[in-house]
């Protein structure tokens, strides 16, 4: 199916929900406005443009831009937000982009934007930026935006609700856009040249790589990185604890950040990873950057990539991979039935004046609501936050990987967070250097837990 009669379909089956959507959004920036009688609406375009209250202008930075695999959903967000929000029956909202070159320099800067109190009015809290905005007292709680608008709220499900409102006050602080269910992606040709199967045990999973890497099918199986936040390899990580038992279960899936790395499980999960990056990833592994890793197994030189539904477009992208590529491609969950699954962290709002706070809630409440997850679904394959929320038909035969990872994600024995969203910032940060000690040999798996845990310790968030 063509992507655009797609586009047509999704518009018509979700029209009663845009209905809803545009009908609930505030007219004047106040959200008590949204529960109003819509006879209003019936006014005339210049009667109505009289009582609107002033434009106003939302500054926002993003790295979701250029070749980001989610740039075509935010330039889909702001194009259709400024349409809707156009000055004419509804309020002028303009959004003024400043665009980052990567998701770690975007996190860096917010950081320092957060202790200078110049955060952009709607902004992405990862990495610790959240918590330091909220520490400093320049986060706004949402509850009364989302109170005043309980269709929205059910939109989002109570989960997502639940999940930004962990913070110790209850406040609303963040709201996320979607939830992530992430296995990986694996070369069919190459397993079916080698002889195997997806490996159902962790002990499967390494003999699988040494029969790629033996049979000469691949001299290294594995898309790894140790560069950025070492996302690929971090998820195979993640899944090996989480997997490794109830305890490394509830170690993956704890409510907050990580204290104490120095445990036996997850010792040995990182001596696993020694010998993932060691033997079975191509050198550039160590200090390689997500685009390199990606790259690798878009030209067919590794067999498997650990990787979100988000991936899913790149490998019908011709300027990426080579044509026919994807039909090469499978999905399938880590070993012992396990999949990463979580929220994704979302957009908070920056405080300001009433009238910029009422237009950043409108933005957010437009990218996150049920036709929000939908383009974030169909544009960058971010699985809808609420399990209510449809997922057409003509999308599951157009992206059969996601909709795969989907009914997969119904029925797995371990679910658990990756390591990157419960680990300080700190600690982070410090995998970058440590996994190369690791690899070489100058530390053991047993003191990059110590040094892990030293590293926590040292955020300025610890403990809070």
């Amino acid at each position: 199916m063509k992507k655009a009669n797609f586009k047509a379909i999704l518009a018509m089956l979700l029209v009663g929900v845009m209905g809803v959507s545009m009908t609930a959004c505030s007219g004047n920036g106040d959200t008590a406005s949204s529960g109003e009688s819509s006879s209003a609406e019936n006014n005339s375009a210049a009667s109505a443009s009289e009582e609107l209250p002033e434009p106003v202008e939302l500054n926002i930075a993003s790295f979701r831009v250029g070749t980001h695999n989610a740039a075509a959903a935010e330039t889909r967000y702001v194009t259709e937000f400024q349409e809707l929000y156009n000055g004419v029956d509804k309020q002028k909202i303009t959004i003024n982009i400043e665009e980052m070159p990567s998701d770690q320099e975007y996190y860096n800067q917010m950081l320092v934007r957060a202790s200078s109190n110049t955060l952009p009015d709607v902004f992405e809290g990862n990495n610790g930026v959240l918590e330091l905005a909220v520490q400093n007292g320049i986060a706004v709680d949402m509850n009364p935006y989302v109170e005043a608008d309980p269709e929205y709220a059910k939109e989002l499900g109570e989960d997502a609700l639940e999940f930004g409102r962990n913070w110790e006050d209850g406040g609303l602080y963040n709201i996320s856009y979607g939830r992530q269910s992430i296995g990986y992606f694996y070369n069919k040709e190459m397993f079916e040249e080698a002889g195997i199967t997806p490996a159902t045990t962790w002990d499967e999973w390494m003999s699988n790589l040494e029969t790629l890497k033996t049979s000469g099918v691949c001299s290294a199986p594995l898309s790894s990185m140790t560069g950025e936040n070492c996302w690929t390899t971090n998820l195979i990580l993640s899944s090996i604890i989480g997997t490794s038992g109830e305890e490394g279960n509830e170690f993956m899936n704890i409510n907050g950040y990580i204290q104490d790395y120095d445990e036996s499980f997850v010792a040995e999960a990182y001596d696993m990873i020694r010998t993932m990056l060691k033997d079975y990833s191509l050198p550039d592994a160590i200090g390689s950057d997500y685009a390199t890793t990606a790259n690798h197994f878009l030209n067919e030189e590794t067999a498997i990539i650990a990787n979100g539904p988000w991936m899913t477009p790149d490998f019908s992208n011709t300027e990426k991979a080579a044509e026919g590529f994807a039909d090469k491609v499978d999905v399938a969950l880590f070993p012992e039935n396990g999949t990463i699954s979580q929220f994704e962290r979302g957009y908070s709002i920056a405080k300001s004046d009433k009238a910029t706070e009422d237009a950043a809630w409108e933005f957010i409440k437009f990218k996150t609501g049920t036709y929000g997850q939908q383009i974030h679904l169909e544009e960058a394959g971010t699985l809808p936050m609420n399990p209510e929320t449809p997922v057409p038909e003509e999308y599951k035969e157009a992206e059969p990987l996601v909709a795969k990872l989907i009914e997969m994600g119904n029925d797995v024995e371990w679910r658990y967070k990756s390591i990157d969203a419960i680990s300080y910032t700190t600690a982070n940060n410090a995998m970058n250097t440590l996994f190369p000690q690791l690899v070489d040999g100058t530390i053991t798996a047993e003191e990059m837990c110590k040094q892990l845990t030293e590293a926590a310790k040292s955020d300025a968030n610890y403990g809070k």
